[in-house]
């Protein structure tokens, strides 16, 4: 009797660990993904970047994002952050534009990230990962410096 016991608490562990294990999902946001400048829409007329690779890695609850890029004027840019998806400021580095950034999530392949400068929110991008996970598309919005809003994409391949 007890070996029938001992061998049913070995299944039903076994069969919760391999449930827990099949329930992990990994973010279809995380990955490296390279710019598609030609699939990428910019403000006409507006400074565009001439490239950007972005290397996301799944946290606990959010992500840890670091972007790479080759800016307008030829220099390189660099911003980075590691957020959770819980709608709360965290910090924003390399990037004078903003510092700080909050992140809420839709679904699975749709999240919001805001940009915000001391506090008030520089722009809002709606992330979208296609169905199959090799393309994630970003629209961008904001104000130019006329403080007229203005909408943007950046289109991005699964590396």
């Amino acid at each position: 009797m007890k070996r029938g016991v001992g061998n049913l608490i070995l299944i039903l562990a076994a069969t919760l660990i391999s449930a827990v294990i099949c329930s992990a999902q990994n973010d279809p946001q995380a990955g490296t993904w390279k710019m598609n400048l030609d699939k990428s829409t910019f403000v006409p007329g507006g400074p565009h970047p001439k490239g950007e690779t972005v290397v996301i890695e799944e946290i606990d609850g959010g992500l840890k994002v670091a972007s790479t890029g080759v800016n307008p004027d030829g220099p390189p840019g660099h911003f980075e952050f590691t957020a959770k998806y819980d709608g709360k400021d965290y910090p924003m580095t390399g990037t004078p534009g903003a510092d700080a950034v909050v992140l809420r999530r839709f679904d699975p392949h749709t999240i919001e990230t805001t940009r915000k400068k001391n506090g008030q929110v520089v722009t809002t991008n709606i992330t979208f990962i296609s169905d199959d996970g090799k393309t994630r598309t970003n629209i961008f919005q904001g104000k130019n410096a006329q403080g007229q809003p203005i909408t943007w994409s950046a289109v991005f391949d699964k590396q």
